[in-house]
């Protein structure tokens, strides 16, 4: 069974669209599970509108909402997860492509295209070599609930995965169609890659 997470945090704008690209790929909105982050719009009540399950993450932050919505999926013994941002950056098309992948693979990862910040080419590479994932930090992921690692605590989601239960065969990446925004939701350009470089090094030292 699939649980599908879409963390959202004053995604008002946007938070409509997704759901509906969702259900528009034949997913069921009792599978599906917004999991709100502190929004100070209307982000929660519309997608309670629409039927879907709501969540709500008392603590700021992506990982932390990542969190609480796979722990959920866990406790009601889904065996497949699907995470879609709730910034509407992941189209339908993208979707529709990784649900057809879903149950031939283990781990389904969406890539882009290009990638700017140099510290997320660097993290990237690493775990291509490594683990055959091509862009960790892609919005748009799916696999089977036991590749999660619920006792994640690096930031970006460096360990968000068992990497030891993850074969470079059982992995699928595939390009997605990217809707771009206009802001960033990580903030300094210069702090967040010195942060991404110094948890990729925290990641290694762990593994060794």
């Amino acid at each position: 069974m699939l649980g599908v997470i879409v963390p959202a945090r004053n995604e008002e704008e946007n938070i409509a669209n997704v759901i509906n690209n969702l259900t528009g790929c034949k997913v069921n909105k009792e599978n599906i599970y917004v999991v709100d982050n502190q929004s100070s719009d209307r982000t929660a009540e519309i997608a309670q509108e629409m039927g879907v399950n709501i969540l709500f993450c008392k603590d700021i932050g992506y990982q932390a909402t990542l969190k609480k919505g796979l722990n959920e999926l866990k406790n009601k013994n889904y065996q497949k997860f699907l995470i879609i941002d709730g910034d509407n950056e992941i189209g339908i098309k993208s979707i529709e492509n990784c649900l057809a992948q879903f149950e031939k693979f283990n781990l389904i990862i969406g890539y882009r295209e290009k990638i700017k910040r140099i510290s997320e080419r660097i993290v990237n590479k690493y775990f291509n070599y490594k683990y055959g994932i091509r862009d960790l930090m892609c919005g748009v992921k799916c696999g089977d609930i036991k590749l999660y690692n619920e006792n994640n605590i690096l930031e970006f989601g460096i360990d968000f995965f068992k990497f030891d239960k993850i074969h470079k065969n059982d992995v699928c990446n595939f390009q997605i169609d990217l809707n771009q925004r206009k802001e960033t939701r990580l903030g300094n350009a210069f702090f967040v890659n010195l942060s991404l470089i110094i948890n990729l090094i925290k990641f290694l030292i762990h593994r060794k």
